[in-house]
């Protein structure tokens, strides 16, 4: 639903905690997303019990993103790629790896070599 296949498919090559990448994909994708379909993550947001009432749309997408947060923190997950062995040298190489792969065909937005290294380092 939130289009984090390629992400998370390349960060889980260099990581043994799935569920850790997948805690991280969820709060740092979003972001990159929610601009191709708000209307998704006001639904996450919601999903995730925030009361979004009174709030815009790019509010309820941040609360979203902030529960997701506090519930990886809360159940103990990785909050940093850096925490899993992840090194700023290896960003572009997974970045482009991202790219390549298949699966990026089915995010939600098109993204940029170098928009892929922004969000993995935003993950560092």
């Amino acid at each position: 639903m939130t289009g984090k296949v390629p992400v998370i498919y390349q960060l889980s090559l260099h990581s043994n905690s799935y569920p850790d990448i997948e805690c991280l994909a969820l709060q740092h994708n979003p972001a990159f997303n929610a601009i191709a379909s708000p209307e998704r993550f006001v639904d996450i947001a919601k999903a995730m019990g925030v009361d979004t009432t009174g709030m815009n749309q790019e509010q309820a997408i941040d609360a979203g993103i902030q529960a997701i947060a506090d519930l990886s923190t809360k159940v103990g997950t990785a909050q940093r790629l850096g925490e899993l062995g992840v090194k700023e040298d290896k960003l572009a190489f997974m970045a482009q790896n991202a790219l390549n792969n298949a699966c990026s065909l089915t995010n939600l937005r098109k993204a940029s070599l170098e928009e892929i290294v922004a969000i993995y380092r935003s993950c560092l």
